[in-house]
């Protein structure tokens, strides 16, 4: 592993207060993730101003150089590729002194260098900082780690290191020379230590990350090794052993059978194929490699303290391991079958295929990654302690199993059939396509999300803590399944919800696209549901829920025996439609911005307020009722034996066109623009007052306050009074005619 730095901040410092030095030596490895186009720092050591020696790029973003603060590059280094390790080294013996710069690229044994005269002025070592420099914007965008410092002071004498001593620090993590070392940081992954012993604990780091990808590097470095080395095969059977405390090679196949032991302290490779079969045991204590194919059948085990690798095909079969304490990797296919165990505590990794099956389990305690396909069938366990991804097509069958406390990503399918599980403590996410079905799990403590097209079949589940969000694409859920979140559920593209499925989040659950339910399906949350494009809602006896807002910004159709409920705000600012028998409720506000059309034996309610801003049609048996307030902006038109309700006032801004209905109002009835009531069934009721502000024709009226009729000139108004209070009207070129029944009193003026 290595360290990330992404953004401005996250590098790291420390305060080494070491006045003037005599010399000093740097080295570590350094990937630029992305160009910035900018000067971009590796290491500096500074005196808090421009007194410093610099390790970084040129202005370009990748001319690497060992430069002087003030005056610029002493020694040019590479034009660095992007994307690519680096090991860098350098010494500088003092004012007026040489300056020597090498390095090497990842997987590359020859070294360049360069090097230099420093200008006259001694260095000052008063900080130490890692991903960036004194002059406080020329981070790095990019990984870093191995990162090693020697000092030396007038009170602590000693000599940089050489061009060849600097080389041999690049084998290793591990400091080869431990004289002058001031400060040693693995960086292998975001922690602030240092394990010179000298307690230069580093500070700031925050924002880092760790960098799965990192350098080909093992911890401890190897002295001149001891050989074992054939041109042709090694076969090793029966009880033998071999042991080798260097390296332990053969060019051909090698095959170790029966309670075979072959060890190495260094290095165990062959270029051909490695078998190892019945109880044998391959192990060795830094690299165990295989540049063809490698065969583990039986109760055979290869072991390896740091890496594990074949660039060809790897097999685990019956109830063999493979085991390392670094990386395993193969560069091919891996294939493990029957009751395997293939562990790492780092990385375990394949750049080619990766097939798992029956009892098998890959278990890693950092990352387990596939370059290409990665299939698990049976009862297959695939699990690690921070990510488990793969760059292809991931399947995962039977009761496979998969689990990471960190992420597990796709970036191309994942198909998750029968009663597969599929967990991450973090997210899961796929850039391509999720099917799940049969009985299968996907799970994520918090975000879950495919980029592109996600189906759910029969009872399949999926589950998020956070964010379970489909951010292009499709999204379908069949049958009985369930898509479960405590924060966001949401779509970018369409939803469309069959069968008896069930959508539920503790928070939002929204598409920017079109909502589709369907059938005997349910969506519930405690917050919003929310569409920017249209909710449909056809035929079927399923219930929308939401504890605070149901709200579409296109159109909003419910038809059958749908129930629409919402405890808060249950709104559209586009078109409602509610035909048949469905139910709209809310305890707060419904609300419709543009057209709103309840026809059939509909029923809407609402404890506070019912409001549309422009016209509004309600035909049928339809019933609004609003427990304080019922408005409209524009025109209501009510039709047949409609009814509607406001404990508050009814008020319409424009036109009300009304049938044989009822109205009523515990408050007021207010029509700011024309009221036109026909039908001989038709009733209004007001409990305190009726107030027509246009021309009103009303053959019955119903008020216990006052009434009150005004029109513009030539206009004609009719009123009757009914009950304990008063009816006054006046009009202009016409006449009016009025009753009074009761206690009421009668006024009639005609121009």
């Amino acid at each position: 592993m290595a360290v990330r730095f992404s953004a401005d901040g996250q590098d790291y410092t420390r305060a080494l207060a070491l006045g003037a030095l005599t010399g000093f030596s740097m080295s570590g490895w350094v990937k630029i993730v992305t160009d910035r186009n900018t000067f971009t720092t590796f290491l500096t050591i500074d005196n808090g101003s421009g007194n410093a020696s610099i390790l970084g790029t040129d202005s370009d973003g990748t001319s690497m150089s060992f430069a002087d603060g003030s005056s610029g590059p002493v020694a040019v280094g590479p034009a660095m590729t992007v994307g690519t390790w680096y090991w860098f080294g350098c010494s500088r013996a003092g004012a007026s002194a040489a300056a020597t710069l090498v390095w090497r690229t990842a997987g590359s044994s020859t070294f360049s260098s360069a090097t230099g005269t420093w200008p006259a002025t001694a260095q000052n070592g008063a900080t130490l900082r890692i991903g960036e420099d004194v002059f406080g914007s020329d981070w790095l965008n990019g990984s870093v780690e191995g990162i090693k410092l020697w000092t030396f002071t007038a009170s602590a004498p000693g000599t940089p290191l050489t061009q060849a001593e600097l080389e041999l620090e690049s084998w290793s993590v591990q400091p080869v020379r431990t004289a002058g070392l001031r400060a040693w940081y693995p960086l292998l992954t975001t922690e602030t230590t240092d394990y010179s012993g000298n307690a230069q604990t580093l500070s700031g780091g925050t924002g880092a990350a760790q960098d799965l990808a990192r350098p080909p590097t093992p911890w401890a470095s190897r002295t001149r090794p001891y050989v074992i080395v054939g041109s042709g095969g090694a076969i090793v059977s029966g009880a033998a052993a071999l042991t080798a405390s260097g390296t332990l090679a053969t060019a051909g196949t090698r095959v170790v059978r029966g309670a075979v032991v072959m060890s190495s302290s260094g290095t165990m490779a062959t270029a051909g194929k490695q078998t190892a079969k019945a109880s044998a045991a391959l192990s060795t204590a830094t690299s165990l490699q295989a540049v063809g194919t490698r065969a583990v059948p039986g109760q055979a085990m290869l072991t390896a303290a740091s890496q594990l690798s074949a660039t060809g095909q790897v097999q685990v079969r019956a109830s063999a391991a493979l085991s390392t304490s670094g990386t395993l990797t193969v560069a091919g296919t891996r294939l493990v079958w029957g009751a395997h165990a293939s562990s790492a505590t780092t990385a375990l990794a394949a750049s080619g295929t990766r097939a798992v099956l029956g009892t098998a389990q890959l278990v890693a305690a950092a990352a387990l990654e596939a370059a290409g396909s990665q299939t698990s069938s049976g009862q297959t366990t695939l699990s690690a302690g921070t990510a488990l991804t793969t760059a292809g097509g991931r399947v995962v069958q039977g009761a496979a199993g998969l689990s990471t406390s960190g992420t597990l990503e796709g970036s191309a399918s994942l198909l998750v059939p029968g009663s597969s599980a599929l967990t991450a403590e973090t997210g899961l996410s796929v850039s391509a396509r999720v099917l799940v079905h049969g009985q299968a799990v996907l799970a994520a403590g918090t975000g879950l999300e495919p980029a592109a097209t996600l189906t759910t079949r029969a009872q399949a589940m999926l589950s998020a803590g956070t964010v379970l969000a489909l951010t292009q694409g499709a999204s379908t859920i069949e049958g009985q399944a369930e898509l479960t979140s405590s924060a966001v559920l949401s779509a970018a593209g369409t939803r469309v919800v069959p069968g008896r499925s069930a959508l539920e989040a503790q928070a939002v659950l929204q598409t920017t696209g079109r909502l589709t339910i369907p059938s005997g399906s349910g969506l519930t949350m405690t917050t919003t549901l929310a569409a920017t494009g249209q909710v449909v809602v056809p035929a079927g006896t399923l219930p929308l829920r939401a504890q605070t807002g149901m709200e579409a910004e296109g159109s909003a159709q419910s038809t059958g025996g749908t129930s629409l409920a919402a405890q808060a705000v249950l709104g559209s600012s586009a078109f409602l439609l509610i035909p048949g028998a469905s139910s709209l409720t809310t305890t707060t506000t419904m609300t419709v911005v543009t057209a709103g059309t309840v026809s059939g034996s509909v029923s809407l309610t609402t404890t506070t307020v019912m409001a549309v801003d422009t016209a509004g049609t309600v035909s049928g048996r339809a019933s609004l009722a609003a427990g304080t307030g019922l408005e409209s902006s524009g025109s209501v038109v009510v039709l047949t034996v409609v009814g509607l309700s406001a404990a508050g006032t009814l008020e319409v801004a424009a036109q009300v066109f009304v049938g044989r209905i009822s109205l009523e109002a515990g408050g007021g009835l207010v029509v700011a623009g024309r009221l036109i009531v026909r039908g001989p069934a038709t009733g209004f009721r007001a409990d305190s007052q009726l107030i027509t502000i246009g021309a009103a024709f009303a053959p019955i009226i119903y008020t216990t306050g006052a009434t009150r009729g005004e029109d513009q000139p030539d206009g004609v108004a009719g009123a009757g009074s009914s009950g304990t209070g008063s009816a006054t009207g006046r009009t202009g070129a016409g006449r009016m005619t009025s009753t009074a029944v009761g206690a009421g009193s009668l006024r009639g003026r005609s121009a």
